[in-house]
Formats: structure tokens, sequence, C-alpha cells
């Protein structure tokens, strides 16, 4: 614990050094202008003249950076300037996960966000203490059902090119063909060969297929919670507290559900800090 303390304070003390060297000051017709850096520039130069600049201008910059880095209003300001550049990002991210859905998607995932949008309303007009606690748990689920329809895009893009009905029918016809006995051995070694193959196949089709209903089942689930918090938050005197204790049916475990989208998912979930979703019992046994 102790070392992984000194390693952020590290990384910290690092990140305001660098603030401070490259601090820049607005100043007319010019925007922003680096004024330390040009100055460590200019008696960087000037020591070549005088080489007791260097010294002198060592001397300035060290306490210059010292005051800088301790002093908690600029520590605020670069913490505020790194968390807005966070934020930013994450919008971003979101935004390019979003581009990728079909637009049907795009809409489900539009009316779940303008229905959040109603129960912060409804907080808000009730003055509601909840309301900050409401709004992260809401984003949450957002997020949470987010994650759901890249899943279920990247699930249906990877669908077989042969449905699971013809599948069965090329499976049953081979197996009719080995049980007949008429063909040579290496030609029942390649059509067995070939039955397992389709096997498999059928197998990742039923897979395939339970899961995507998993998933609507799940994004089912979220969009009754929301439809919940809204009718509860209107019904005074009821708890308007956002629950996002979903006990979901598919597993986003891994990365492969979530295709060439997963880095972006792993890096989200990290700043958004996942959520209280967990498996079903009944699922985990399975």
């Amino acid at each position: 614990m102790n070392e992984q303390h000194e390693a952020f304070a590290s990384r910290l003390a690092a990140r305001y050094l660098k603030a401070a060297f490259w601090y820049q000051v607005n100043l007319p017709a010019l925007g922003g202008v680096p004024i330390n850096a040009l100055a460590v520039l200019g008696f960087g130069i000037l020591g070549f003249a005088e080489s007791a600049l260097w010294l002198v201008g060592l001397g300035l910059e060290g306490s210059y950076l010292l005051t800088m880095m301790f002093n908690p209003r600029f520590q605020r300001l670069v913490n505020g300037r790194m968390l807005e550049h966070t934020e930013k990002s994450s919008d971003e991210k979101r935004r390019e996960l979003l581009e990728k859905l079909p637009a049907s998607s795009q809409r489900r995932l539009a009316e779940l966000e303008t229905d959040c949008g109603r129960v912060l309303e409804i907080n808000q007009e009730s003055d509601d203490l909840a309301t900050d606690t409401n709004r992260k748990a809401l984003g949450r689920l957002q997020w949470a059902y987010l994650k759901l329809l890249v899943a279920r895009h990247n699930l249906e893009s990877l669908s077989a090119k042969e449905p699971e009905a013809e599948l069965a029918k090329k499976m049953e016809a081979l197996d009719q063909g080995l049980r007949g006995g008429a063909d040579s051995e290496s030609l029942r070694r390649s059509k067995a060969a070939t039955l397992d193959i389709l096997r498999e196949r059928l197998d990742n089709v039923r897979r395939r297929k339970e899961s995507l209903e998993e998933i609507d089942s799940d994004l089912a689930r979220i969009e009754a919670q929301v439809q919940l918090t809204i009718e509860n938050a209107s019904i005074q005197g009821r708890s308007h507290a956002v629950s996002t204790e979903i006990d979901m049916a598919s597993s986003l475990v891994g990365s492969s559900i979530f295709g060439d989208s997963h880095q972006s998912i792993e890096e989200l979930d990290r700043e958004y800090g996942g959520g209280s979703y967990s498996r079903s019992p009944a699922r985990e046994r399975s």
C-alpha cells in the first residue's frame, strides 16, 4: 500500500512539475505564451555570454518550480484541467462507440437517456436531495445499457452464414450417410470430421442465440428499471433513490464479446467505476 501511495505521489509531483514549467499566460494578440519556458531559454542563451547567469537562472527556476508545485491553488488548477481532459476523452470514446451502432440501437439509447433526464427533472422539481446521487446512478445504468448494445451489435455481426436449421439438416444427412456403411474408410473419416465441425458450428450458433436473448432481456430489464424510477419519483412520499442493483442474465466479462471496441470499453469501465451488476445465480451454476 505504501509503495502504491509513493508511486501515486511521484506521478502527481511530476504532473505539477510539468504543468509549472509549461504554464502559459494569455497575452493580447499572442494567446497562451509559456513564459517560464521562454525565460529558461533566455537565460540559457545569455549564459553563453556570462556563465554566472546560468547559476542565477537555475536558482530562480528551482525556486519558481517549487513554489508552484506546492501551491494549493495551482494544484487545484492542474487537477481541474486533468479532470476536464478526462471527461472530454470519455465523451469522445462514448461517441465513437455509439457511432458504430446501427440507427435502431442509437434511438434506443437516446430514448433511455431521455427517460433518465425525466427522472432528474422530477427530482429537481421536488427539490430532492438525492438528485446528485441519482445522476451518477443513472449514468451507470446508461453505461451498462450502451455496453449491452455494443455486445449485441458485435454478436449480430458474427452471425453464421447458415441458419441453425440448415446446419442441423446437413448434420442429419452426414449422420445417415455414415450409418449406411457403403463408403470407403477414408471417405467415412472425412465425413466424420465434417460432422464434428458442423456440430461445433451448431453449438456456436446456439450459444450466440442464447447470448443475444440474454442481452435483450438485460436491455429490457434496464428500461423497466428506469420506467419504475420515473413512476416512483412521480409518487410523493416514495423513495427517489435510483437502484443500480441489476441481476444480469448475460455475461459481459471478457473482451471478445465487444469485438474491436474492447479497449475503449475497458478504459471507460475504469472511469465510470463499473456498476453493481451481477450475474443470475442460475446462470453462474450453468
